[in-house]
């Protein structure tokens, strides 16, 4: 599968995190009509439910939250999950680690880091 083919969800209560990370996911090639943005985990999870989706970028605030929800949901499994968020890597590494998250990023990202961090990820699901 192309990224151009991969479906992204990109959760972040800031509208500018949001509208910057929908930029930097279509300059790696991703397509735009294929990259959701939700500003709170009720509009995530709507989305979500109607959707099919190969990788989430979440804050880690809502991002433990989700992913658990994920799980009951039984579709953990099917999803690349990434926590990108600031407020320093070794509490995001630690926090994802914990969570059972696929990566992290801390923001803000280089382009370069930001796409090879969502590339590996996405490459543990064969996409």
């Amino acid at each position: 599968m192309q990224l151009s083919d991969c479906r992204v969800m990109v959760l972040k209560n800031d509208e500018q995190a949001r509208d910057t990370t929908k930029e930097m996911l279509a300059r790696m090639g991703f397509r735009e009509n294929n990259i959701f943005l939700a500003k709170n985990i009720e509009e995530a999870k709507d989305i979500i439910a109607s959707q099919r989706f190969n990788l989430i970028l979440v804050g880690v605030d809502e991002g433990h939250i989700l992913l658990k929800w994920l799980q009951i949901k039984g579709i953990r499994k099917l999803i690349s999950f990434i926590f990108y968020s600031g407020g320093g890597e070794h509490y995001i590494r630690q926090k994802a680690k914990d969570c059972g998250a696929d990566g992290y990023i801390s923001s803000p990202p280089t382009l370069d880091e930001f796409m090879l961090k969502i590339k590996l990820a996405l490459k543990q699901y064969k996409i």
